[in-house]
């Protein structure tokens, strides 16, 4: 179950927007701010942030510049709750997302599903930049990793394809020894492109034709850049 980290206010979010999210297929984690929230994050690796951008005091917005500036939470989108007016202020520090106040279910699923889909996903990520060979039926490109999982990979793409579709993959995982892999993919997620806010467009990949001993070449590789990190 995807987690997402509620910082700053815990009552950010109503009881029954609570019920709403986990309902939805999402683990939500309440924290105060300040160090607190930047601890609980590194340790609980959440899917998404959801930070409030409280009216009376610059301290949420402080506190969206200083994940954004960590470079172990840096690659975690966050969604600033807060007023309209607090909407340019969000995106000058780093926000990916933003849920205008009064907070709505609709507005809310809208903006947490741009990052995460409610489906699981037990597999450490590790923020990568491989150049990855694409095609789909006829046609083939060449697009670039945001991150690596054992069971899939995020494409950055200014185009991506449908939901559901298929494509055939081939990259090689550097090291040492560097590892050639070809598998073929399912689009699970795709992030479209967002002129009012940082956003990566692309494309959420689960491998579909991964060979066992590759999956785990790619675990060791994700576990030895964590441990780097």
């Amino acid at each position: 179950m995807p987690i997402i980290l509620i910082v700053d206010d815990p009552g950010i979010l109503l009881e029954t927007q609570r019920t709403f999210l986990h309902r939805n297929g999402f683990l939500l984690v309440p924290v105060a701010g300040g160090e607190e929230s930047l601890r609980l994050a590194r340790e609980k690796k959440p899917d998404l942030i959801v930070l409030d951008a409280a009216k009376s005091s610059p301290e949420g917005l402080e506190t969206c510049s200083r994940f954004k500036s960590d470079p172990q939470l840096q690659g975690i989108p966050l969604v600033i709750v807060g007023s309209l007016r607090d909407r340019q202020a969000a995106k000058l520090a780093g926000a990916e997302g933003f849920v205008p106040r009064p907070v709505t279910q609709a507005s809310l699923l809208s903006q947490v599903r741009r990052f995460v889909t409610a489906s699981e996903r037990a597999n450490s990520r590790l923020p990568v930049g491989f150049k990855v060979t694409c095609r789909t039926g006829d046609e083939g490109f060449v697009a670039f990793s945001r991150d690596l999982s054992s069971t899939g990979m995020f494409l950055k793409s200014s185009r991506p394809p449908s939901k559901g579709s298929f494509m055939l993959l081939s990259f090689v995982l550097p090291g040492e020894r560097p590892v050639p892999i070809e598998t073929e993919a399912e689009v699970i997620r795709v992030v479209l492109p967002d002129p009012s806010m940082r956003l990566t467009a692309g494309t959420g990949l689960r491998f579909t034709t991964l060979a066992a001993e590759i999956k785990i070449e790619i675990g060791r590789f994700v576990r030895a850049g964590e441990a780097s990190a």
